[in-house]
């Protein structure tokens, strides 16, 4: 697995990608929830 982001290339185990991206799916979750209710609100 190939990651990259901006100036910036991670090459990942694609086994520990899947880990990863498992244990950290709710938290990328919350955040997107709290930017949308922020978002709302300055509306």
């Amino acid at each position: 697995m190939i990651i990259g982001v901006f100036e910036r290339i991670e090459i990942w185990d694609l086994t520990k990608w899947e880990g990863y991206a498992e244990e950290t799916e709710h938290s990328y979750e919350d955040i997107a929830e709290r930017i949308y209710e922020k978002e709302g609100q300055d509306s």
